[in-house]
């Protein structure tokens, strides 16, 4: 015995079909109108490498991360700064008041290749 007829049958695939292709549509236009990260004007640039944790290697010196440290991947996900096993990739960074990594952000091929934002006049004194 069939429960539903032809008719309901019908709608129900229409509005699957509708949410799966709404959910495509938002997910490629989400990828090209993708927007730059902004970075804060205090960041630096350097060298990665992992370490133990919480330490990395930056520019060849081991540094530690701050306690919350967050560190986001070249595609703006936040990963855990344990799981971190590439070397020699290429970051933006900023440090604390007691000189500890706080915020890293993975470089895409695209961010590594601008220059960093001049800092300003209260950044320098």
């Amino acid at each position: 015995m069939d429960i539903f007829d032809d008719e309901t049958r019908y709608v129900m695939w229409r509005r699957i079909l509708l949410t799966g292709s709404t959910f495509v549509v938002i997910s490629i236009s989400a990828q090209v109108w993708a927007f730059d990260r902004a970075f804060p004007p205090t960041v630096k640039r350097g060298t990665m490498s992992p370490a133990t944790y919480p330490e990395l290697i930056i520019d060849g010196k081991i540094r530690r991360l701050a306690p919350g440290a967050r560190v986001w991947n070249a595609r703006n996900l936040i990963v855990l700064p344990a799981s971190l096993r590439e070397g020699g990739v290429i970051v933006n960074y900023t440090e604390n008041v007691q000189r500890q990594i706080d915020r890293v952000w993975i470089l895409n091929p695209d961010e590594a290749r601008r220059p960093l934002p001049a800092p300003t006049n209260s950044q320098s004194q």
